[in-house]
Protein backbone atom coordinates (compact mmCIF):
# COMPACT_ATOMS: atom_id res chain seq x y z
CA UNK A 1 0.00 0.00 0.00
CA UNK A 2 1.11 3.70 -0.39
CA UNK A 3 -0.02 4.49 2.32
CA UNK A 4 -1.25 3.74 6.27
CA UNK A 5 -5.23 3.37 5.80
CA UNK A 6 -5.48 1.93 9.51
CA UNK A 7 -7.68 3.94 12.16
CA UNK A 8 -5.92 5.51 14.89
CA UNK A 9 -7.41 3.43 17.80
CA UNK A 10 -6.12 0.12 15.76
CA UNK A 11 -2.41 1.85 15.39
CA UNK A 12 -2.28 2.38 19.25
CA UNK A 13 -4.07 -1.22 19.31
CA UNK A 14 -1.44 -2.85 17.45
CA UNK A 15 1.46 -0.99 19.24
CA UNK A 16 0.29 -2.00 22.44
CA UNK A 17 0.80 -5.24 21.57
CA UNK A 18 3.98 -5.04 20.17
CA UNK A 19 5.02 -3.41 23.14
CA UNK A 20 3.64 -6.44 25.21
CA UNK A 21 5.16 -8.90 23.07
CA UNK A 22 8.22 -7.44 23.60
CA UNK A 23 7.95 -7.13 26.95
CA UNK A 24 6.73 -10.91 27.45
CA UNK A 25 9.21 -12.45 24.93
CA UNK A 26 11.51 -10.24 23.92
CA UNK A 27 12.87 -8.37 27.12
CA UNK A 28 13.91 -11.51 28.91
CA UNK A 29 16.05 -12.01 26.10
CA UNK A 30 18.20 -9.76 27.51
CA UNK A 31 20.81 -9.54 30.22
CA UNK A 32 19.88 -5.95 31.24
CA UNK A 33 17.83 -3.31 29.07
CA UNK A 34 17.78 0.33 30.01
CA UNK A 35 14.30 2.09 30.17
CA UNK A 36 12.88 3.36 27.24
CA UNK A 37 13.37 0.58 24.63
CA UNK A 38 11.60 0.79 21.09
CA UNK A 39 11.14 -1.89 18.91
CA UNK A 40 9.38 -1.78 15.40
CA UNK A 41 8.62 -5.70 14.63
CA UNK A 42 10.33 -6.96 18.01
CA UNK A 43 8.97 -10.44 16.61
CA UNK A 44 12.04 -10.39 14.21
CA UNK A 45 14.36 -9.60 16.65
CA UNK A 46 16.91 -12.85 17.49
CA UNK A 47 19.04 -12.58 20.42
CA UNK A 48 20.89 -15.84 21.14
CA UNK A 49 23.07 -16.44 23.91
CA UNK A 50 24.10 -14.45 27.46
CA UNK A 51 25.59 -11.06 27.78
CA UNK A 52 23.41 -9.11 25.67
CA UNK A 53 23.08 -5.36 27.40
CA UNK A 54 21.11 -2.32 26.06
CA UNK A 55 21.12 0.20 26.94
CA UNK A 56 18.53 3.54 27.99
CA UNK A 57 16.94 4.57 24.93
CA UNK A 58 17.87 2.32 22.39
CA UNK A 59 15.51 2.32 19.35
CA UNK A 60 15.65 -1.28 17.11
CA UNK A 61 14.25 -0.95 13.42
CA UNK A 62 13.16 -4.53 11.76
CA UNK A 63 10.86 -5.36 8.91
CA UNK A 64 9.79 -9.07 7.73
CA UNK A 65 12.34 -10.52 6.22
CA UNK A 66 14.96 -7.75 7.54
CA UNK A 67 15.64 -9.02 10.76
CA UNK A 68 17.58 -7.40 13.22
CA UNK A 69 20.03 -10.62 15.02
CA UNK A 70 22.31 -10.21 17.92
CA UNK A 71 24.29 -13.55 19.54
CA UNK A 72 27.50 -14.15 22.01
CA UNK A 73 29.31 -16.88 21.66
CA UNK A 74 30.48 -19.34 24.07
CA UNK A 75 33.26 -21.69 24.05
CA UNK A 76 36.25 -23.38 25.89
CA UNK A 77 39.53 -21.73 26.19
CA UNK A 78 42.54 -23.35 27.16
CA UNK A 79 43.96 -22.99 30.24
CA UNK A 80 40.78 -21.53 31.64
CA UNK A 81 38.79 -23.67 34.12
CA UNK A 82 35.43 -21.89 32.96
CA UNK A 83 34.32 -21.43 29.14
CA UNK A 84 34.42 -17.88 27.93
CA UNK A 85 31.31 -15.98 27.10
CA UNK A 86 31.06 -13.07 24.33
CA UNK A 87 29.35 -9.62 25.39
CA UNK A 88 27.51 -7.11 23.39
CA UNK A 89 27.18 -4.10 24.97
CA UNK A 90 24.97 -1.57 23.57
CA UNK A 91 24.86 2.19 24.71
CA UNK A 92 22.35 4.73 25.38
CA UNK A 93 20.29 6.33 22.94
CA UNK A 94 22.00 3.69 20.04
CA UNK A 95 20.24 3.14 16.47
CA UNK A 96 19.92 -0.38 15.28
CA UNK A 97 18.26 -0.30 11.38
CA UNK A 98 17.15 -3.61 9.84
CA UNK A 99 19.18 -6.73 8.43
CA UNK A 100 21.77 -6.38 11.26
CA UNK A 101 24.14 -9.36 12.31
CA UNK A 102 26.36 -8.66 15.48
CA UNK A 103 27.50 -11.39 16.77
CA UNK A 104 30.24 -11.47 19.57
CA UNK A 105 33.44 -14.11 20.66
CA UNK A 106 34.58 -11.66 22.81
CA UNK A 107 33.07 -8.51 23.27
CA UNK A 108 31.34 -5.97 20.70
CA UNK A 109 30.80 -2.47 22.57
CA UNK A 110 28.46 0.41 20.89
CA UNK A 111 28.67 3.57 22.20
CA UNK A 112 26.38 5.74 23.03
CA UNK A 113 24.11 7.68 20.27
CA UNK A 114 25.86 5.23 17.92
CA UNK A 115 23.62 4.70 14.44
CA UNK A 116 24.40 1.62 12.69
CA UNK A 117 22.27 1.46 9.02
CA UNK A 118 20.94 -1.33 7.39
CA UNK A 119 22.60 -4.40 6.19
CA UNK A 120 25.65 -4.59 8.51
CA UNK A 121 27.43 -7.37 10.10
CA UNK A 122 30.07 -7.02 12.57
CA UNK A 123 31.70 -9.75 14.64
CA UNK A 124 35.24 -9.99 16.31
CA UNK A 125 35.61 -13.08 15.34
CA UNK A 126 37.03 -15.37 11.98
CA UNK A 127 35.29 -18.31 13.60
CA UNK A 128 37.33 -21.14 12.00
CA UNK A 129 41.56 -20.65 11.38
CA UNK A 130 43.30 -20.86 8.44
CA UNK A 131 44.04 -24.68 9.08
CA UNK A 132 41.60 -25.80 11.59
CA UNK A 133 38.65 -25.12 10.12
CA UNK A 134 36.18 -27.04 12.32
CA UNK A 135 37.32 -25.34 15.76
CA UNK A 136 35.11 -21.99 16.37
CA UNK A 137 35.78 -19.45 17.10
CA UNK A 138 38.81 -19.34 15.59
CA UNK A 139 41.03 -15.94 15.90
CA UNK A 140 38.81 -12.97 18.00
CA UNK A 141 39.42 -9.68 19.42
CA UNK A 142 37.27 -6.97 20.47
CA UNK A 143 35.28 -4.41 19.02
CA UNK A 144 34.51 -1.12 20.33
CA UNK A 145 32.46 1.85 18.45
CA UNK A 146 32.92 4.92 20.38
CA UNK A 147 30.28 7.63 21.34
CA UNK A 148 28.18 9.30 18.22
CA UNK A 149 29.83 6.73 15.63
CA UNK A 150 27.35 6.62 11.93
CA UNK A 151 28.11 3.28 10.48
CA UNK A 152 26.64 3.62 7.11
CA UNK A 153 24.34 0.95 4.87
CA UNK A 154 25.86 -2.41 4.46
CA UNK A 155 29.45 -2.03 6.56
CA UNK A 156 31.77 -5.06 7.60
CA UNK A 157 33.75 -4.56 10.72
CA UNK A 158 35.93 -7.15 11.53
CA UNK A 159 37.33 -8.28 14.95
CA UNK A 160 39.71 -6.05 16.93
CA UNK A 161 38.94 -2.38 14.69
CA UNK A 162 38.42 0.40 17.55
CA UNK A 163 36.41 3.35 15.69
CA UNK A 164 36.56 6.79 17.52
CA UNK A 165 33.86 9.06 18.71
CA UNK A 166 32.00 10.84 16.04
CA UNK A 167 33.39 9.33 13.06
CA UNK A 168 31.69 8.38 9.95
CA UNK A 169 31.74 4.86 7.36
CA UNK A 170 30.53 5.39 4.29
CA UNK A 171 28.00 2.63 2.78
CA UNK A 172 29.73 -0.51 1.91
CA UNK A 173 33.31 -0.38 4.11
CA UNK A 174 35.25 -2.95 4.98
CA UNK A 175 36.55 -1.77 8.31
CA UNK A 176 39.54 -4.23 8.91
CA UNK A 177 41.75 -1.47 11.10
CA UNK A 178 40.88 0.66 13.95
CA UNK A 179 39.67 4.03 12.73
CA UNK A 180 40.40 7.45 14.61
CA UNK A 181 37.56 10.09 16.29
CA UNK A 182 35.99 12.54 13.94
CA UNK A 183 36.95 11.30 10.62
CA UNK A 184 35.18 10.32 7.26
CA UNK A 185 36.33 6.93 6.23
CA UNK A 186 35.22 4.68 3.67
CA UNK A 187 36.46 2.18 0.97
CA UNK A 188 37.77 -1.56 1.03
CA UNK A 189 39.39 -1.62 3.43
CA UNK A 190 38.60 1.41 5.10
CA UNK A 191 40.39 4.22 5.13
CA UNK A 192 40.53 8.36 6.88
CA UNK A 193 39.37 10.05 3.71
CA UNK A 194 38.25 13.51 5.28
CA UNK A 195 38.19 14.79 8.73
CA UNK A 196 35.23 16.60 11.08
CA UNK A 197 35.81 19.38 12.12
CA UNK A 198 35.98 19.23 16.15
CA UNK A 199 35.17 23.15 16.44
CA UNK A 200 31.43 22.67 15.32
CA UNK A 201 29.05 21.12 17.39
CA UNK A 202 27.81 17.71 16.90
CA UNK A 203 24.23 17.58 17.38
CA UNK A 204 23.50 13.39 18.97
CA UNK A 205 20.23 11.55 18.88
CA UNK A 206 20.23 11.93 23.03
CA UNK A 207 18.50 15.43 22.38
CA UNK A 208 15.60 13.75 20.42
CA UNK A 209 14.96 12.17 24.34
CA UNK A 210 15.95 15.41 26.48
CA UNK A 211 12.65 17.47 25.52
CA UNK A 212 10.00 16.24 27.91
CA UNK A 213 7.32 16.96 25.46
CA UNK A 214 9.02 14.21 23.21
CA UNK A 215 6.31 11.48 23.65
CA UNK A 216 3.56 13.86 23.44
CA UNK A 217 4.81 15.24 20.05
CA UNK A 218 5.13 11.26 18.89
CA UNK A 219 1.76 11.12 19.77
CA UNK A 220 0.08 14.18 18.62
CA UNK A 221 2.38 12.99 15.13
CA UNK A 222 0.80 9.64 14.89
CA UNK A 223 -2.91 10.84 15.84
CA UNK A 224 -2.32 13.43 12.74
CA UNK A 225 -1.16 10.81 10.32
CA UNK A 226 -4.32 8.11 11.32
CA UNK A 227 -7.45 10.78 12.18
CA UNK A 228 -9.09 10.76 8.63
CA UNK A 229 -8.74 6.91 8.42
CA UNK A 230 -12.15 5.33 9.47
CA UNK A 231 -12.75 1.67 9.66
CA UNK A 232 -15.02 1.37 6.95
CA UNK A 233 -12.64 2.66 4.50
CA UNK A 234 -9.74 0.69 5.84
CA UNK A 235 -11.62 -2.81 5.83
CA UNK A 236 -12.45 -2.09 2.03
CA UNK A 237 -8.63 -1.83 1.58
CA UNK A 238 -7.93 -4.81 3.10
CA UNK A 239 -10.46 -6.47 1.06
CA UNK A 240 -10.58 -4.13 -2.10
CA UNK A 241 -7.22 -2.13 -3.06
CA UNK A 242 -7.36 -0.10 -5.43
CA UNK A 243 -4.47 1.93 -7.44
CA UNK A 244 -5.17 4.72 -5.80
CA UNK A 245 -4.82 3.37 -2.15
Amino acid sequence: MRHSHRPYRLELFLRWCSAAYMRHFLAPAFASIGEGLQVTGPRNVHVRGDKIHLGRFVEIHTFPGLPARLATYIHPAAGEAAPLQGEIHIGDYALLMPDLTMIAAKKITVGANCMIASGCYISDADWHGLFDRITPPGASAAIRLGDNVWIGQGCKIGKGVEIGDNSVVGAGSVVTKSLPANVIAAGAPAKPIRDLPTRRRFRRRAELFAATDHHARQRWLLHEAHKHNGWLRWLRVCLWPTRRD
